[in-house]
């Protein structure tokens, strides 16, 4: 679905969540930056749709280095749902406000969860969106190198190259290996901010 389609869409629809949603993620996907800040202004002033479109609300907010914005308005979505990726991009908030204890805390929650969820759930292993996540965590507290890279290369064939890509230069610039990441990027044409 293009952009085209998309604003054809939000007019015809102008309130729908779902359509607001499906936008959010379009443009947030492709990094289309004007159009990311028409949608937070938007947001911004009608506090009661944002309410509505929830999580991809926050994600562009973050976009922008809002941090306050994003924490205002994760804080009731995490009352109501205890979702792993919410509470990722909660610890996130917290170490871009400089909480690295608050962050650490929570990361740790989590990376016990990822575990206990995937003991519990054998079928997870399948799941691109969850290994990503998991894949993260293994990068922050498993050590030596050797056995982090035993996860990465056990998970690697469940993504494409460009997928794979992507989770490596989350994973290198976590380690502040600037050059690897610009390698990556550069071979994969990723166009995301790391």
């Amino acid at each position: 679905m293009g952009l085209k389609i998309l604003k054809k869409l939000l007019k015809k629809y102008k309130y729908n969540t779902r359509v607001y949603q499906t936008y959010l993620w379009f443009i947030l996907n492709e990094n289309i930056k004007e159009e990311q800040k028409k949608a937070l202004r938007v947001l911004i002033k009608n506090p009661r749709f944002r309410k509505k479109v929830g999580f991809p609300a926050i994600i562009l907010a973050l976009q922008f280095q809002k941090s306050d914005l994003a924490l205002n308005w994760i804080r009731p979505i995490l009352k109501n749902s205890n979702r792993v990726e919410y509470k990722v991009v909660y610890s996130d908030i917290l170490q871009l406000q400089n909480r690295e204890d608050g962050a650490e805390k929570i990361r740790y929650q989590i990376f016990k969860t990822l575990n206990q969820m995937l003991k519990r759930n054998p079928k997870l292993k399948k799941d691109k969106i969850f290994i990503s996540i998991y894949l993260r965590f293994i990068n922050m507290y498993i050590k030596p190198y050797e056995r982090k890279n035993f996860y990465f290369k056990k998970y690697k064939s469940i993504f494409t190259k460009k997928e794979f890509a992507r989770i490596l230069t989350g994973a290198y610039s976590y380690s502040k290996s600037y050059l690897i990441v610009k390698r990556i990027r550069d071979k994969y044409k990723l166009n995301e901010p790391w």
